[in-house]
This record gives structure tokens, sequence and C-alpha cells, in this order.
């Protein structure tokens, strides 16, 4: 902490202004010019005893203090072993390397003006003070103020009640060092929850490490998982395009065979016009037929004188209906043909068929073959037929 001054316009609370000045400056107190005493001891003896402060002398100028306040209000107070108070609050004090060193114990609650001043501090300062004594004046100073003392009026009756004070002062020390373990053992007690606390804290972390591991984990088989479902969904999307074109070729097939059975159920429709057609004409050609036989019945009663040497002729066409072939032969009528001879149909001397005349015309006739010898080799045009003359 350090030191606050007021302009010469404000004056301040000078005991609030001596403890920082004394205790924020320095955990020492100056020796200026060692100890004049002749003593050169921790605590020399110029020193013990009750001092008022006379004066606060800023060494940088720009501020004023209320020294009536200060001599009224402020006493420091030296013992001989080491204990002492200033302005009511315990401090404990040494020379050392000839400067005067402080350190304060505990700060009381102070009031001035109504108002509550509670600090306490451990250590203080700047560095040591250098102090020097002039009859019963004694002036500290750093490298910020010059702090003057005098010697209290009943100091002179210091050395009778010198042991009543040492007994006191170190009863007080007693006290304080008794206050200074109870305050220990609460650190230690605090120290001791902190610890636990600690342990607490440490076994969550570790708890949150763990966690934070184990979501670590479940974010990479996550992020696997979608990266498989992400591959799987492009496998399935390319099998569905290629499924949909299938469909498509498909129902393409499709229209082309209903446009195809269209087309043949026309072409079927025209097929039965054309054989309801065919059939007329075959009732003609039966009816014609019929005339033929007639007039072929009459033409084998006029050549029943003839020969019966055996004819030849060839194969005109054949063509397979109903199961069966129909060969057209270049012989008829004229040639003594008539419905019922057998015909013998041959190709290099190898028989293929035999046949029996259905039809007869002048000059051609119409045989269904009975038989086949020779499946591999068909009927064709050109084939030898030989018949029998008709009886």
């Amino acid at each position: 902490m350090q030191t606050t001054f007021k302009p010469s316009s404000q004056i301040v609370n000078v005991p609030n202004i001596f403890m920082l000045c004394l205790f924020c400056l320095a955990p020492t107190l100056l020796s200026g010019c060692g100890d004049q005493s002749g003593n050169q001891g921790p605590h020399p003896s110029a020193l013990i005893g009750k001092w008022s402060l006379e004066e606060v002398k800023p060494l940088h100028g720009g501020y004023e203090y209320d020294n009536q306040y200060i001599l009224k209000e402020t006493v420091l107070e030296l013992l001989k072993d080491g204990a002492g108070t200033i302005g009511g609050d315990r401090i404990s004090w040494k020379v050392e390397s000839g400067r005067l060193e402080f350190k304060h114990v505990d700060y009381s609650v102070e009031t001035h003006n109504g108002q509550s001043i509670s600090r306490r501090y451990y250590n203080y300062g700047r560095g040591p003070w250098d102090y020097k004594i002039s009859g019963s004046m004694l002036t500290i100073t750093n490298q910020d103020v010059n702090i003057i003392f005098k010697k209290a009026e009943f100091e002179a009756k210091r050395a009778v009640a010198a042991d009543t004070t040492t007994i006191d002062a170190r009863k007080e020390t007693q006290e304080a060092r008794k206050e200074i373990e109870t305050l220990n053992a609460k650190v230690q007690l605090s120290e001791t929850g902190l610890q636990a606390r600690i342990g607490a804290i440490a076994a969550k972390e570790a708890e949150i490490s763990r966690l934070s591991r184990e979501l670590e984990e479940f974010r990479k088989l996550s992020n696997e998982k979608i990266n498989t479902l992400t591959k799987q969904k492009g496998e399935v999307e390319i099998e569905r395009d290629e499924l949909k074109a299938k469909v498509t070729a498909e129902e393409d097939k499709v229209k082309q065979l209903t446009t195809a059975r269209e087309s043949l159920v026309k072409e079927n429709t025209r097929v039965s016009d054309e054989l309801r057609q065919k059939t007329s004409e075959i009732t003609r050609l039966i009816q014609q037929n019929a005339e033929l036989t007639r007039v072929n019945n009459k033409t084998v009663a006029v050549s029943s004188t003839q020969t019966t040497a055996p004819l030849n002729g060839k194969v005109k066409s054949s063509v397979v209906s109903a199961g069966r072939t129909l060969v057209e032969v270049d012989l008829g009528i004229r040639d003594g043909v008539k419905e019922g001879i057998r015909y013998t149909i041959t190709r290099d001397g190898k028989l293929l068929a035999n046949a029996v005349v259905e039809k007869v015309t002048s000059d051609a006739s119409v045989a269904a073959t009975t038989d086949a010898m020779n499946l591999s080799k068909p009927i064709m045009v050109g084939d030898l037929v030989t018949a029998s003359a008709p009886q």
C-alpha cells in the first residue's frame, strides 16, 4: 500500500495517514544515524519508550497535515523485548544494520468522523527507515517523508513501572502468539478443507477428461457411421437410378410389345378376313372339283381301254397346312390322274415321301403326303413324282 496525501485545501485524518506512512511504506523503519545510545543490539534502549507523533513532513512538498490532531491522537510505544504499539495496534520492531524496521502484528478498527476503517497488514514498506534521536525528539526518514516524534511526558516515570510494563507486554505478546496459533489452526483447517476441495475438483476434472475422451470417441464413431451411411446412400441412389432406367426400358418394351400386339391383332383380323375369302374360294374350288370329278369319271370310262403304264411328273410347289404337306404336281385329268391315286416322290433315286391325290384339275393335281421317309430333306420344287396309271 502507498501513503496517500491530500492538498492543503483538504485537511485529512492524520492517524490514518500516519499508519499508511509508517506501515505501508516499509516492513522496516529507518535508522539514519544508527543507534546513538551506544547500544548496538536489535533493541537499543534509546528507542524504548512512548513517543507522541509531533509532525509529518513530506519531502516533495505540496501537502499539509493537521499536526494538532497528530499530537493529540497518535502514540508510538516501543518495548525492550521488540514488541510495541502504534495508535493502539500491536507491532514488532528491531534495528538491523543501523536501520529501524517494523512489522505489524495487527491493525485495530479506527473510527474517525463517523467513518470506520478496518485493515490488517503483515509486512510494510519501501525499505528500512533511517532514524535520529536528538534530546526528546525522534526523527525517522524514508524517501518520501520525515516523521517526528517526541518523548511522552510520563516517560520519566517509566523506570518505576518497567517491570510491570514488560510483564504486560509479554502477556500481550503471549496473547498475540495464542491468537496467531489459533489463526494458524484455522488456516490449517481451511487448508485441509481446501485440499479436500482440490481433490474433489481433481476427481471431477478426471471424470470430465474421461467423458471428453468418450465423447470424442463417440464423435469419431458417429462420423464413421455417417460416412458409411452416406456412401451406402450414394450406392442406393445409383442402384435406384439403374432400376429406374431398367423400368423405363421395360416400359418401352411393353409399349413396343403392346404396339406389336395391336399390329398382330390387326394382322390376325386381316388374315381372318383373308381366310374367309379363301374359304369361299375353297368352296368354289370344291364345287369345281366335284364338277371335274364328274367329268373325270366320264373320261375314265372313255379311256378304260388305254394301257396302264406308270405316269411321271414333277413337283410344282409344296406347302405345309394343318400339320400336313400338300404337294402340287404337274399331272392332271388329261394324264388320267384321279383322286385316290398314290404318288411316290423321289430325289436322285432316293424315296422322300408317299402321297395320295386329293384334288385334280385338267393339268395339275394336289396330293397330301402320308409319310416322310427322309425328314432332313423336305420336298422341293423339281422332285420326281411317279404314279401308277389309273385302273
